[in-house]
């Protein structure tokens, strides 16, 4: 699934959630349109363990401190094309 609004998105995760599915988020840090973060988004909601952080800051050292602590994996965007993906119905 992809979402380019936050709502939507946060609906269907807590589906998910409801039904106890199994899922990995890719969430950019950056979502412009709102007044947070990929990463506040994720651990506001304490889905790390689901999630992946996607930026463009990947080596901003305080972001990257962040996601050490939360347990939360990172990746730089110029390698996010080149992770092969396959959705499952």
């Amino acid at each position: 699934m992809h979402y380019n609004n936050l709502d939507d998105a946060t609906l269907y995760i807590n589906k998910l959630e409801n039904r106890e599915t199994d899922y990995i988020l890719l969430i950019d840090n950056d979502l412009r349109h709102k007044d947070y973060t990929g990463l506040q988004f994720i651990t506001q909601r304490s889905i790390e363990s689901k999630s992946i952080l996607v930026t463009s800051s990947g080596n901003s050292n305080w972001l990257h401190g962040e996601c050490v602590k939360n347990n939360l994996p990172i990746i730089p965007k110029s390698i996010l094309e080149r992770i092969p993906v396959q959705i499952l119905n």
